[in-house]
């Protein structure tokens, strides 16, 4: 039966602005709609506004501290859905985040997790028994075995192969654009670090013998460059570590490597490797019998 319910979320600790929230819940035996406009006080974890900043308004908090042993998995929250129909356009989906920003509007999220290792309960800014943003630990403090991971995507495939045009549509992560201007980037990285460290040892790590197959990186857009390095590097692709019988490079006919821009270039074409001028002149070539060709004179012993 049907009924309607009017439930009050209130802040834990001092009244900080709106105390609770009148909300409207529809609710069938399990199922429940919860319509409410933010404003219950919240100190997010690992993320707790200090002042001047105003606190957290949410519709909805959930909270909690682990108490078990280290055995016992303790998790928050857990949502589960057991697909059993569909079809390619169904729409079957675990958890759905939207987000539209209105004209005016400030910065928005879809999503935005924080993840700290190492911090204590507390700091400046924390109220009511949350944990807050946290406070520093004494480095060292945590195992090396245990680890800190800020979000993990496990995939199981007991179906069949997949590859590019071949089998089904089978990916850990799919990042899909649309709308009518162009955006920054689909990825994102940057860092706010404190003693002058780097944030990662490696940007990207993929490790272990059977994580890919062909393409570690497959690019097989439009795009004006492919690979751009930019910044202070002391190499620019480094191959050292791997196995000495690869190929390091790999061009086809035609294809040019350039030492100054795309200019001063070497080239395999009509079965000669040539090295053509700034201007786009070839100057020197030479053939699969080694017979080679100068378009200036040949000097020995000088520098």
């Amino acid at each position: 039966m049907r009924h309607r319910l009017a439930i009050v979320l209130a802040a834990l600790g001092p009244v900080i602005g709106p105390s609770s929230a009148q909300i409207s819940v529809e609710r069938d035996a399990a199922r429940q709609v919860i319509i409410g406009d933010p404003s219950v006080v919240t100190c997010p974890a690992a993320n707790c506004p200090a002042p001047p900043h105003p606190p957290v308004l949410s519709t909805q908090v959930v909270y909690g501290t682990t108490t078990k042993g280290p055995e016992q998995a303790e998790w928050l929250s857990s949502l589960g859905l057991f697909v059993k129909t569909g079809s390619p356009d169904g729409q079957k989906v675990t958890q759905y985040l939207g987000a539209v920003q209105a004209p005016g509007a400030g910065t928005v999220w879809s999503l935005n997790t924080d993840t700290v290792r190492n911090g204590l309960m507390g700091g400046e800014n924390s109220f009511g028994g949350f944990v807050g943003s946290g406070k520093p630990g004494a480095p060292g403090t945590i195992g090396e075995k245990n680890g800190t991971i800020g979000y993990e995507l496990d995939f199981t495939n007991w179906d069949a192969h997949s590859s590019p045009g071949k089998g089904p549509f089978t990916v850990g992560q799919y990042v899909h654009a649309q709308g009518s201007f162009t955006s920054l980037s689909a990825i994102y990285f940057d860092a706010h670090m404190a003693q002058n460290v780097p944030a990662w040892h490696n940007g990207i790590f993929f490790n272990g013998d059977a994580v890919v197959e062909m393409n570690t990186f497959m690019d097989a857009t439009r795009s004006r460059h492919s690979l751009t390095v930019a910044g202070h590097h002391d190499v620019g692709l480094n191959t050292t570590m791997a196995n000495a019988d690869m190929t390091a490079v790999a061009l086809r006919p035609g294809q040019t490597a350039c030492f100054d821009g795309r200019n001063r270039c070497i080239t395999w074409k009509d079965g000669r490797l040539i090295y053509m001028n700034g201007q786009g002149v070839p100057v020197f070539s030479v053939d699969e019998d080694g017979n080679a060709s100068f378009r200036g004179r040949v000097r020995q012993n000088v520098r």
